[in-house]
């Protein structure tokens, strides 16, 4: 039991050495991708079930950064059991360190059933 017990401390305290001691990676589309996620779904008023898109496998395709800044902009969507997918656009700078800030968050307008 107390080797048990040894070997967890020992794996704890490797991962937060680890986590202290990773570099800065920097901007990434991935974590302007996971940035804007993580804004919209604490500020969107998202239905039951929601989910949102995964990144794709080439992020360029929804997450462009604009020239000259440390500024991304995020195409993405998030879709419920029994509602219509929802687009939205999401604008993250990069601010240095883990630091990011939203720029603006904007929600596509909700289909209208035909007349």
């Amino acid at each position: 039991m107390s080797w048990t017990v040894a070997l967890l401390v020992v794996v704890a305290v490797g991962s937060i050495v680890n986590f202290i001691l990773q570099p800065d990676d920097g901007p990434s589309q991935a974590r302007a991708w996971q940035e804007c996620e993580g804004y919209a779904a604490v500020n969107l008023d998202l239905p039951t079930g929601a989910r949102f898109a995964q990144l794709p496998a080439n992020p360029s395709d929804r997450v462009k950064l604009q020239l000259g800044s440390n500024r991304y902009i995020v195409y993405s969507y998030y879709e419920a059991p029994d509602t219509q997918r929802r687009d939205f656009l999401c604008t993250v700078s990069y601010l240095g360190g883990d630091d990011w800030q939203i720029v603006d968050l904007a929600v596509a307008p909700e289909p209208q059933a035909p007349p």
